[in-house]
């Protein structure tokens, strides 16, 4: 398994990082593509903006552990400031005729963010030969899953990274 933490080719002006030592792949316009197809092996993806403590890699490592052939999935709440949604889970469910976001407790979700994601090898294949061409983004990739390989990845409550896109200023 190859640990990766995806890193755009310019930091956003105002945007909190994580600076450590997980090996960087720098990405152009958000785009997994180019990720995928650089590694023959099953990725850990953890975003430039995302915040993990050791106990909850240890436990995300023991989880892929004990089912390293499906795609896991942290849970992070994102902080929509220019939407105005509030601070929410990233991951949705598809609840009757459209996608809400999870709630506290919702078991599965049908499609996540990759904020701190394992893909399987064999997973990422059988994408590209379903979709030879184009970007890749959490959104294209985790609806695809959802539709094509297993319609609910599990939710992992007590793995929860922090995603540091929120503006600080707000608490001085």
């Amino acid at each position: 398994m190859k640990l990766v933490r995806t890193w755009p080719d310019k930091v956003p002006a105002h945007r909190g990082h994580v600076v450590d030592d997980i090996p960087h792949f720098t990405m152009g316009g958000y785009d997994y593509r180019p990720l995928f197809e650089s590694v023959d092996d099953d990725v850990l993806i953890v975003e430039w903006d995302i915040a993990v403590g050791a106990e909850h890699f240890a436990d995300f490592r023991d989880l892929i552990a004990s089912d390293p052939d499906v795609v896991h999935a942290a849970p992070y709440r994102i902080y929509m400031v220019k939407r105005d949604l509030g601070p929410h889970w990233v991951m949705r469910r598809h609840d009757g005729d459209d996608f809400r976001w999870v709630e506290d407790g919702d078991e599965a979700c049908h499609l996540f963010g990759f904020g701190m994601t394992y893909v399987p090898h064999e997973v990422w294949r059988a994408y590209k030969a379903d979709q030879p061409r184009g970007w890749v983004n959490d959104n294209n990739f985790s609806r695809w899953h959802h539709e094509s390989v297993r319609a609910e990845v599990p939710i992992p409550w007590h793995i929860q990274p922090v995603h540091l896109h929120y503006p600080a200023v707000q608490f001085e």
